[in-house]
């Protein structure tokens, strides 16, 4: 127990140092490698996000492969797409986007795309099993894309340790204008909209604002091959990609599921019914839980399926912790390189905030998410909003480091705050 102590006081200046600690970016433009280092303002009006948790391993991440099942065979193919897209005008591809039910922002002022390439939530995987290996397809994508919205910047985001999709990403864009490609930290929350767009374009947006606020629209990498197989093939948009993550699913992998289709009884073969688990709709910090009316929808890309737990462990604290996931480094698990196991138990109950700080060291808008707490639960929620709360992104990810288990919502405060407001006016 001793050691554990010393050890926890020894890395008190770790999250005083991690504080000022920001990501520098390579950045490849055509091929060509431009060092950008968020800290020079002269290259940059925003750095790259403060705080924010590197994820180690966990049990329950994908292998990458895709079953298919109730795939769609007799689909109707769309009139005028082509093999031959580069001889067809912009007013006949918007067309054959629109009769693809794709969701493109085709009637809006678009200034820019942000494509997703990375993950950063616990049980991250690397892009290219969202590719499946279409890299000509995916290219041709990024090109239709760039003949629709004419001096449109793309930006695409791909996780910096993730050396092989870089690699293949790189050679791929190289003949391409105006396509960006960022080698960027897998530090979570990065693969949130908002971020991605404040790192790779360098500009920040207001206090909770999005991307699309500023003419910008954030795709995911397999959107690319749903664009080509709409405008070459000829297919409409009637499937989804959707990866199992999770240990609370006997198989980890991905399943291509149609459009509308009940998801929790398309998940049903996937996970041991004799178990009670959580299914969520998105990753393991944000994600919704799936009921029987959820279906199958354009952001449904990811569902993450948690063993339910609420065994309370005999001196939990006492123990060396080989599998637990810990931002106080006060576990075996931050010097063993074992793979971690991420349930529903919280090991604890929940109780007064300690002001330990982890939240404010791994908040990405450098908040104060224990003054805001503390603000909110006694109904001061305008002092809240003046330091800063609506700028919150909703990651969760004070929550999942807090030790006296305290859920945060600050984003759901504004959200009933603005609603107020508006029905007084």
């Amino acid at each position: 127990m001793l050691f554990f102590i010393l050890f926890y006081n020894l890395n008190v200046e770790n999250f005083i140092f991690q504080s000022f600690v920001y990501v520098n970016i390579v950045c490849y433009v055509n091929g060509k490698q431009k060092d950008n280092n968020f800290l020079d303002l002269n290259m940059s009006k925003c750095k790259n996000f403060h705080g924010g948790y590197f994820f180690k391993k966990f049990v329950g991440t994908p292998k990458g492969n895709i079953v298919a099942t109730e795939r769609i065979v007799n689909w109707e193919k769309i009139a005028q797409s082509s093999k031959e897209w580069e001889n067809l005008s912009i007013d006949v591809l918007k067309k054959i986007i629109q009769e693809s039910h794709f969701p493109l922002p085709l009637d809006q002022d678009v200034k820019g795309f942000v494509i997703r390439a990375l993950e950063s939530h616990p049980f991250r995987m690397s892009a290219t099993h969202w590719i499946q290996g279409r890299w000509d397809d995916a290219v041709i994508g990024l090109q239709i894309l760039q003949k629709l919205f004419v001096n449109c910047p793309i930006y695409i985001g791909c996780d910096s340790s993730d050396s092989s999709f870089y690699k293949k990403m790189e050679k791929a864009i190289a003949p391409l204008d105006k396509v960006f490609v960022y080698r960027l930290k897998a530090k979570y929350p990065q693969e949130l909209d908002e971020l991605l767009y404040e790192s790779m374009v360098r500009v920040s947006l207001p206090a909770g604002g999005k991307p699309s606020d500023v003419g910008y629209y954030v795709l995911n990498i397999e959107d690319l091959l749903a664009i080509h197989d709409a405008v070459v093939v000829g297919k409409p948009y009637l499937e989804r990609m959707v990866f199992l993550y999770g240990n609370g699913f006997t198989v980890n992998f991905g399943l291509k599921l149609t459009m509308g289709t009940p998801l929790k009884k398309a998940l049903e073969p996937y996970f041991s019914t004799a178990e009670e688990v959580r299914l969520l709709e998105g990753n393991a910090l944000t994600g919704e839980v799936i009921t029987e009316e959820t279906l199958v929808k354009h952001e449904t890309r990811m569902v993450t399926c948690l063993k339910e737990d609420r065994r309370r462990g005999f001196l939990f604290f006492l123990r060396p912790g080989f599998f637990v996931d810990s931002f106080s480094r006060t576990f075996a698990s931050w010097f063993v390189p074992t793979s971690r196991k991420l349930d529903t138990n919280l090991h604890g109950e929940e109780r007064p905030c300690i002001q330990c700080s982890y939240c404010e060291n791994v908040c990405p808008r450098s908040l104060l998410p224990n003054l805001m707490h503390r603000y909110c639960s006694h109904e001061m929620e305008e002092e809240a909003l003046a330091i800063g709360m609506r700028k919150c992104l909703d990651c969760k990810l004070c929550s999942y480091v807090c030790p006296s288990k305290i859920e945060k919502n600050f984003k759901a405060i504004v959200e009933k705050l603005d609603a107020e407001n508006d029905s007084k006016q």
